[in-house]
Parts: C-alpha cells; structure tokens; sequence
C-alpha cells in the first residue's frame, strides 16, 4: 500500500512539473470548394499545426465564425474529428461545412480575385487528450494568398 502512495505521490508530481503548451495554428493553404449549392459550401482545406507537447490530441467537430477581407461569410463547421500528432508540424486537410450568410456566394466569388484573404476565425474548438476534455476559444487571424481559394470549373 506504501508503494503504490509513493507511486501516486511521484506521478502527480512529475505530472505537474510538465509544461503544456497550446498548438498554433502556423498557416493555411489550398483552400477548395468542393461543392457549393445555395447557402451552403463543401470545402476542404490545408492546415499547419504545430504540437510541441509531448502527446498527441484529438480534435473534434467544432464550429467557428469566419469572416474574410472583413467580409461576414457565415458559420464553418469541422466536418471531422481528427489526431493532432504529437511532437509535430503537420498539414492536415480539414473537411469543412460552411452556411453562408445572406449574400455571401457573391462575396466569396469576389474574392477569387483578391492577391491576399485575411481570414478571422472565431469559436470554440473541442478537444481531448487520454480521454481528457476541454474546450478552447479561438480568435485566429491569418492572411492567405487569393490564388489559393479554388472553385471548381474556374480553375
């Protein structure tokens, strides 16, 4: 019984010591319209992330606010759940579920053109590690380059 107090007393200590850093979100790229019918969008696109933690993570289903050149788009929803693996910089082609919000096909087509897309996601991001969960706020900005929003038959 001794032992297994000192083996307890030992693990949360050394699990307590460890630093546990946030993976960041280092780039997008290769975004692509899968499908697009109405108010609603299939996408896929590229996504860098770097883990520096020591263990992988899960990312489930999330639902984000975007916006693009300061342009209202609509909701995006993580189709997929998937494995951040640990130790890494990865790509990661993320399945995504976009409804648009009024007028936003016009807006999306409009920036086809554009050299550069800030994009703004906002939302929360669901997430577990050995069966652990949490959830984080997101508020990322990034910039992309215009060439890499493709729709299909304009390519």
């Amino acid at each position: 019984m001794k032992r297994f107090i000192y083996l307890l007393i030992f693990g949360v200590f050394t699990l307590g010591s460890c630093s546990i850093k946030d993976p960041e979100i280092a780039g997008f790229e290769n975004v692509k319209i899968v499908k697009a019918d109405g108010d609603h969008i299939e996408a896929t696109i590229d996504v860098t992330i770097e883990n520096p933690n020591f263990f992988g993570m899960k990312v489930k289903k999330s639902t984000f606010h975007i916006r693009a050149n300061e342009l209202e788009i609509g909701d995006v929803e993580l189709s997929k759940k998937f494995k951040v693996k640990r130790k890494s910089t990865h790509v990661y082609t993320l399945p995504l579920s976009i409804s648009l919000a009024k007028g936003a096909l016009f807006k999306i087509m409009k920036l086809t053109g554009a050299k550069e897309i800030k994009l703004n996601l906002e939302g929360k991001v669901k997430g577990s590690v050995y069966g652990i969960s949490k959830t984080v706020d997101i508020k990322e900005t990034k910039t992309i380059d215009g060439k890499l929003l493709k729709f299909p038959g304009l390519e």
